[in-house]
């Protein structure tokens, strides 16, 4: 039975389970924000099994994983669930390696590791994916530097 840590936790490690804390953060947070928002279902599980929005999910499909990492991604998305979030609002991202036509419609937030944040342009903050009320952290690239 998949639980809301495990969907999380599964999205984390398959999604980003290569990326540093931070970039694992920013992809456990696009899934909360995704449930506060009303355009989207309103659980962890129901965001993560939306067809076409998260590349590693199939029905019905056995996942592979390698223990100390998923510990790791279980541990951010544990936090994640808590309240550890970077505040930042982003609801979609994608990987640098890739081009998706739908970027054109959103505000680019910023780039952590291997992946681009977004958020509606009509949603998008002042600021920027910097987390909000913390020291500036290294890794992060684009217009959240400086910031």
């Amino acid at each position: 039975m998949l639980t809301t840590l495990s969907c999380i936790a599964m999205a984390v490690y398959f999604e980003a389970r290569g990326e540093s804390t931070l970039g694992q953060r920013a992809v456990s947070e696009v899934i909360l924000n995704r449930v506060s928002d009303p355009r989207w279902p309103s659980s962890a599980c129901g965001v993560v099994k939306q067809p076409r929005q998260f590349s590693f999910y199939k029905e019905g499909s056995k996942y592979k994983t390698d223990a100390s990492l998923y510990a790791r991604a279980e541990a951010i998305a544990r936090g994640a669930m808590d309240g550890d979030t970077l505040n930042t609002g982003a609801l979609y991202y994608h990987t640098t390696a890739s081009q998706p036509v739908w970027r054109h419609d959103l505000e680019v937030l910023g780039t952590i590791g291997r992946h681009v944040f977004y958020i509606d342009k009509t949603l998008a903050p002042a600021t920027s994916l910097r987390p909000k009320a913390r020291p500036k952290s290294a890794g992060l690239q684009g217009p959240l530097e400086g910031q």
